[in-house]
């Protein structure tokens, strides 16, 4: 079983020396002369890159191939379980009473990780991408800003992927839905939820959860509820607290103890009440910069949350079941059908769903060819290590786009950890 993913990341190799004049290429969605509903069943297969041989066959010598690689997506490691409950308890005790840290929590959705960097970079699940999951993943988040903005929905949507795009930001999500499995009870209605935004200008770099707050409330984006304890009698009041709730407690309980015993509350913009249901799965904890709790008081004031009455009205939530339920027995109709209804301001580019695996060998040709920047550079050094260590690790990867004219090929390479040993043998070697 898949222990976890490390990134997606996508990638350049470039032959400067020759010129082939095979006239191969992609057709992208853009270039179609048709945009009816007629055209609908005809623009997956629209996508089409053939690579030549010989480049796929990697017979060119590495000092000829340059290579650029971009991080798409990547998201907060795994919990704490290593330790014992009480060992991670008493530390973080400790520092929030050393005023090093203040103590965060909140509410876990249950759902599926979905990962967004914008409609010409791409949409990711937890393991993969171009398939049912990043598709139910789009058609929510479309449905999500046609609740939020309405008749401005098509106009922000464009904007929001332009942002993301500039920025080189990464948006995850919680993606609740009744389409893609639950754990133990059906939500009420099909959501995303944020909890990160990572900044992959260079080092990825996760939003603190006041400039999460605003960055969500901004462009109008589901927000979790979050409790702020930053004191050592209120820190150790939430731990009673949940061993008190932990067993029977339901949503609207536990949140309202929250409320009570927490230093700071910041109401959440997608009510796990209502659009969930009152079985909670878990309550997230960790400790943050002591600088939290005044910086979020004042996210609070300068943008208030914005709710959207009769906005469902518009879009109803059953539509995504609606679709699934209609294409039941033909997975690629349903993804089709997810990405139409869409549109065009949301997704324009379908090309991850259309791609297929090659038989490239990713890491050995990746890590010869010659850099042409320094974020490159430094994911040769990574993928060195893993690959000279021989951890167990999974590199898909798929063509996404190829230049005959430049002689370039664009790849998208997931990094599938398998055992999470990976990591720890990973940061000794680092570290040595």
């Amino acid at each position: 079983m898949l222990a976890s993913i490390i990134c997606l990341l996508e990638f350049t190799f470039v032959d400067r020396m020759d010129v082939h004049t095979k006239e191969d290429k992609c057709i992208s969605r853009d270039q179609t002369s048709s945009s009816s509903e007629a055209s609908q069943s005809l623009q997956m297969d629209d996508y089409h890159c053939e690579l030549p041989a010989d480049l796929e066959e990697n017979s060119y010598p590495a000092r000829r191939i340059y290579t650029q690689a971009r991080l798409r997506a990547t998201f907060y490691p795994k919990f704490e379980n290593e330790k014992s409950d009480l060992e991670i308890r008493k530390r973080m005790i400790e520092v929030v009473q050393a005023e090093k840290g203040v103590l965060e929590v909140t509410l876990k959705h249950s759902g599926s990780l979905f990962m967004y960097s914008g409609d010409h970079v791409g949409a990711f699940a937890k393991n993969s991408f171009g398939n049912l999951y990043t598709a139910v993943g789009v058609f929510t988040l479309a449905t999500t800003f046609q609740e939020a903005w309405r008749d401005q929905a098509a106009q922000k949507q464009r904007e929001f992927n332009k942002y993301l795009e500039r920025n080189h930001l990464c948006v995850s999500m919680e993606l609740v839905t009744s389409v893609l499995g639950d754990h133990g009870q059906r939500p009420r209605q099909d959501y995303v939820v944020v909890t990160a935004v990572t900044d992959l200008t260079g080092k990825p770099e996760f939003f603190a959860t006041p400039d999460l707050i605003a960055f969500c409330r901004q462009w109008r984006l589901p927000t979790n509820q979050v409790w702020l304890f930053s004191s050592r009698k209120s820190a150790t009041s939430f731990f009673t607290s949940y061993d008190a709730l932990c067993e029977e407690g339901t949503t609207t309980t536990v949140s309202r103890t929250l409320d009570e015993i927490s230093d700071i509350s910041v109401q959440a913009s997608k009510s796990h009440t209502e659009a969930q249901g009152e079985i909670l799965e878990g309550l997230v904890a960790r400790i943050v910069s002591p600088k939290s709790t005044e910086r979020l008081q004042k996210v609070i004031e300068d943008f208030p949350l914005v709710v959207c009455k009769g906005s469902r009205k518009l879009t109803p939530q059953s539509g995504l079941r609606e679709i699934c339920t209609q294409h039941m027995n033909n997975e690629t109709e349903k993804i089709k059908a997810l990405l139409y209804n869409a549109g065009p301001d949301m997704c324009s580019n379908w090309s991850d769903w259309s791609s297929e695996a090659t038989s490239i060998s990713f890491v050995p040709k990746f890590i010869k060819a010659t850099a042409l920047d320094h974020i490159t550079l430094k994911l040769q050094e990574i993928f060195r290590v893993i690959w000279s260590q021989r951890m167990r690790i999974r590199t898909p990867c798929h063509l996404r786009e190829y230049d005959s004219e430049e002689r370039k090929a664009l790849y998208r390479v997931t990094l599938h950890v398998l055992d999470d040993y990976a990591f720890r043998k990973y940061q000794k070697e680092m570290w040595y």
